[in-house]
């Protein structure tokens, strides 16, 4: 695979792209791939009188077809009108060949079908073990299997199968299908993009008008023949305009499913759903049903959709959809971990650059279960560069990035409402300040590609811990006087007398000891490492998780992993300030080459700032200022 080199701008420099034309010079762009979304309006919901005459539609003689897509619509209740940001959007789903190229690059798991029928041979030799370990699995036991050995079978992109007409071919350009939620993100984050969100979707395939199908409210209006609902899969843009959304996108529909990048499965909204769900069911549709139909009447009237925090939305239907899955507003729910044959998904990009990228990562499995209260990363101030290789087809070969979101303030308790307090506090407990993505190793401070949690801790000491460290180094300097008289007067008598003399006293030894070594321990040191050092003060502490040494002597940024862990620190150059009049978007990114540098490294600069509480007046914040070195330009 020969790669190609983007143009070395920002996401978005139309002064870089405009340069690169001057010169003749044909590079490939992100946007050979998307087309843009304006800037719009979209209603996404449905009233209930909305609801029932779009049953009709679907079922104009068939009263209990109604009642069961009833159940199968409802999530839709309640509308909800979204402001939609200008974005850009793949023409296409993601295909086969492209996120081959992901699964090369990271290792990542590729999709059942690429071993079930890619490699149909060796799925055959392990049709005994499969049973052996799934005995009661059924058809699911295949898909068992390979979630449980996928990193020991063969893989490769499956073929069609050969007709009279064609020959087999390599399904390259067919959509990307048995791929999970979770594998969408990761493939999205890799790429430096994200999921497009549900209301994004449904705007891209409407242009904001309120329609039943992509196609119209007609039924019978679509432009594809079918034979029958049990189609077959077709490679990307197949079905050409016919099933294109307002924005030129094609096979918005029809084609697989798409997941969407929204956090769980919940109604537009929550106080709209209520009020359209009752209404709904108060129709006088369901009453005259109720005497014909009982049973399956009350089962509607105390159905509710089930909520869940775990389950993604996707769009569209597939090539095998029936009617009602057809419909713009299904709401296709399923766990995110779940994979289908008939489900993709394709990819979205906001105009700042790396946003996406880090988004996706934060969304991915990013633990901020230690931000502290009402504390999130603050994507309105996020900051960040990115570039893109491409393979000779204009794929996505390869993406770098460096992104920085602040989190929005520094909390809700006196800790940090001054800046004497804000250091004092740190010492206790470094304080999250944002989040780091990069996909490109950065080389000072050492780190690999991915996420992690930046903290900042002042230097100093907190006053019990000196105390205990004074304690901790009396008690060692007499274990040791103590131990080298043992040595030398091995009489049991003598160590009598001397616990005879600790009794009398108020506070025994013991208790003394407790009190020092239950403080060493909340910063993660222990009588041995008193006992090892010469230092009349304390030097360093020890961060956990992760046992992350880190000295006391100096202002430090302090690097966690996307699991919690204390990773690694490097000092903070630049004292942190309080700045006013600070405003989301005035976080800065840059990155230029080190005058005289031996290794020729450039110096990424990141500028940013917190409020220092959750409300705070005149737009104060704490003002942080770190660099980092690396290989921009290798």
């Amino acid at each position: 695979m020969r790669l190609r080199a983007a143009a070395a701008v920002v996401f978005g420099s139309v002064a870089g792209q405009a340069l690169l034309a001057q010169q003749g010079t044909p590079m490939p762009t992100i946007l050979d791939a998307m087309l843009p979304v304006q800037a719009g309006q979209v209603r996404v919901g449905k009233t209930a009188k909305e609801m029932l005459a779009g049953l009709e539609v679907l079922h104009p003689y068939n009263v209990a077809g109604r009642i069961d897509d009833a159940r199968r619509l409802m999530s839709e209740l309640g509308p909800r009108t979204v402001e939609v940001a200008p974005f850009l959007m793949a023409k296409n789903v993601i295909t086969m060949e492209q996120y081959k190229i992901f699964v090369e690059a990271t290792g990542h798991r590729y999709p059942f079908d690429w071993w079930r029928w890619g490699c149909e041979d060796d799925y055959e030799k392990r049709i005994p073990d499969i049973k052996k370990e799934h005995p009661d699995a059924g058809s699911e036991g295949p898909l068992r299997y390979w979630k449980e050995h996928w990193k020991e079978l063969p893989w490769k992109i499956p073929s069609t199968k050969a007709t009279r007409s064609e020959p087999a071919t390599v399904m390259n350009e067919f959509p990307v299908v048995w791929v999970s939620w979770s594998d969408a993100i990761a493939y999205a984050a890799w790429a430096g993009m994200r999921l497009p969100t549900e209301a994004e979707w449904i705007y891209a395939a409407t242009g904001g008008e309120q329609r039943l199908f992509l196609w119209g409210d007609d039924i019978k209006g679509l432009q594809v023949k079918r034979g029958n609902r049990y189609d077959k899969p077709r490679p990307v843009g197949y079905h050409g305009k016919a099933t294109e959304g307002k924005f030129g996108h094609q096979d918005m529909c029809l084609h697989v499913f798409e997941w969407t990048g929204d956090p769980g499965f919940f109604p537009f909204d929550d106080k709209a759903f209520e009020r359209e769900r009752k209404s709904f069911l108060k129709s006088k549709l369901w009453r005259d049903l109720k005497k014909k139909q009982p049973q399956r009447i009350e089962t509607l009237l105390h159905y509710r959709p089930e909520w869940k925090g775990p389950w993604r939305v996707a769009k569209g239907g597939w090539y095998s959809s029936t009617k009602e899955q057809l419909l713009l507003g299904l709401r296709a729910a399923q766990g995110g971990h779940q994979v289908r044959g008939g489900l993709g998904f394709r990819t979205a990009k906001s105009p700042a650059p790396a946003r996406d990228f880090i988004q996706s990562l934060i969304q991915l499995d990013y633990d901020r279960s230690f931000f502290g209260q009402e504390r999130e990363p603050n994507l309105l101030d996020q900051v960040g560069i990115e570039r893109y290789r491409f393979t000779d087809k204009n794929l996505i070969a390869g993406y770098d990035a460096i992104s920085f979101v602040p989190v929005n303030h520094m909390g809700t308790n006196k800790a940090t409402k001054t800046q004497a307090a804000f250091k004092q506090s740190s010492l206790k407990r470094p304080h999250v300040i944002g989040t780091l993505a990069v996909s490109t190793k950065i080389k000072e401070p050492e780190l690999d590609t991915g996420i992690y949690t930046l903290a900042y801790r002042h230097n100093g000491v907190p006053p019990e811990l000196t105390a205990a460290w004074k304690d901790a180094r009396k008690a060692v300097a007499k274990k040791a006087k103590k131990a080298k008289a043992e040595a030398k007067k091995k009489k049991k008598d003598d160590k009598k007398k001397s616990d005879k003399k600790k009794a009398k006293k108020g506070e025994s030894d013991d208790e003394t000891e407790q009190k020092w070594a239950r403080v060493l321990k909340q910063y993660g040191l222990t009588e041995e490492d008193v006992a090892k050092s010469k230092a009349k003060s304390v030097k360093f502490i020890r961060l956990r998780p992760g046992d992350c040494v880190v000295p006391t002597t100096e202002p430090i940024y302090i690097l966690r992993d996307k699991d919690g862990n204390y990773l690694k620190h490097f000092p903070c150059d630049i004292a942190m300030s309080v700045r006013g009049k600070y405003e989301n978007g005035q976080a800065k990114l840059t990155v230029q080459p080190i005058d005289g540098d031996k290794d020729g490294l450039d110096e990424a600069r990141l500028e940013f700032g917190v409020p220092m509480q959750k409300k705070v007046s005149g737009g104060k914040v704490y003002k942080f200022t770190l660099k980092m070195k690396l290989d921009w330009n290798e």
